[in-house]
């Protein structure tokens, strides 16, 4: 098993290039070294959603197994996103296994429960970005070249090429004609 390095979360070339326009603090060598750790641990769970989880258990039986975490005993460690379907247990205040979710996340995290649920969204929203210039970039050309044939060839204006593009359906059309193309010219 490799042994994973600390990601330096204030470094942008750690991160996908979309994020990095909102990561770049010029300020950040002049802090100090408690004032950076800070830093770096807010910036990897604001834009990154790198929070801290608290060990996580199964039960197999009637005991409750540590498959992550610190101190997990190595052959016990699972991949947590292939444990999807399992009851997955967490450790409360008092010690005691429970499901509730609210006990998942660390305490040593930044921003509290009510905010990782924001962060997480705002993580997503940037990959989703990420994926939309990749589409765009994919197809687009393409897609606008097929789209003004289109409306040469029907005597369309550009009121009525705008008001078919906000169609959902016309796009999913338009994007499956430009993939057959692609296809055509291969």
């Amino acid at each position: 098993m490799t042994n994973k390095k600390k990601k330096d979360y204030l470094n942008t070339s750690n991160h996908p290039h979309e994020r990095r326009e909102y990561i770049d603090y010029d300020y950040a060598r002049k802090l100090s070294p408690e004032e950076r750790k800070w830093l770096e641990k807010f910036t990897g769970e604001y834009y990154g959603a790198a929070f801290e989880i608290r060990p996580t258990y199964v039960k197999e039986g009637r005991r409750h197994i540590q498959i992550s975490g610190k101190g997990v005993k190595p052959e016990n460690k699972r991949d947590l996103r292939k444990c999807r379907k399992l009851d997955l247990y967490y450790k409360d205040e008092k010690g005691k296994y429970t499901m509730d979710k609210a006990y998942k996340y660390s305490d040593a995290n930044i921003h509290g429960n009510d905010l990782i649920s924001v962060c997480n969204g705002r993580t997503n929203a940037i990959a989703r970005d990420m994926y939309n210039k990749a589409y765009k970039h994919d197809v687009g050309d393409d897609m606008t070249d097929l789209v003004m044939e289109y409306a040469e060839n029907n005597g369309l204006g550009p009121e009525e090429i705008a008001l078919m593009l906000e169609d959902e359906e016309e796009k999913i059309r338009l994007f499956n004609m430009v993939k057959k193309r692609k296809k055509g010219k291969k």
